[in-house]
């Protein structure tokens, strides 16, 4: 394993894109969806283990936000090889099944909504956009068959929506 190129991984930005949303540093992201996993599916560490660690070759292509690889499936696949080669390269395992994708990738909009949820708390009405796209594009049939998970994203939601009643457009649906 080539340790001295795998820490700097935690350094990279989110967020980067979103005008007058702070950054997040990757090490942040992923110790908060370590905490998700653990909380939804607890006692499962290989989940919590890859949650760590699933960001760490954004290194090498930067945080690409997830509604641009949606867009185009050809810049999807490339950086999936991209990233797939860093792994490899510098000898760190990451090879989630496609059951545990699922729950990363859960994991991660949680995550995502209840760091977006913070700044919209903190009277941060540009939070708001991101927040309603990030909730809207949740997977709730998924979501609904873990009970905690359901309760968190509840939480989360009733909480922007609450901290945010007195401005004109709040998250979630234009509540």
């Amino acid at each position: 394993m080539q340790i001295q190129k795998i820490l700097p991984s935690g350094d990279v930005e989110r967020y980067s894109n979103v005008p007058n949303v702070p950054t997040q540093p990757v090490s942040s992201h992923s110790w908060r969806l370590a905490l998700t996993a653990e909380y939804i599916k607890p006692g499962d560490f290989e989940l919590v283990y890859l949650c760590l660690i699933h960001d760490c070759a954004e290194i090498s292509t930067g945080d690409i936000p997830f509604p641009v690889k949606q867009k185009s499936d050809a810049l999807k696949s490339i950086v999936g090889r991209l990233e797939r080669e860093w792994y490899q390269e510098v000898g760190l395992a990451y090879n989630p099944s496609p059951e545990q994708k699922k729950l990363i990738k859960l994991c991660d909009q949680l995550e995502a909504l209840d760091y977006l949820c913070a700044q919209i708390c903190q009277g941060n009405q540009f939070a708001v956009d991101p927040f309603n796209s990030e909730a809207d594009s949740i997977d709730i049939a998924f979501l609904e068959t873990l009970p905690l998970a359901s309760q968190f994203f509840d939480a989360i939601v009733d909480n922007a929506v609450r901290s945010s009643r007195h401005w004109k457009r709040g998250p979630y649906y234009g509540l």
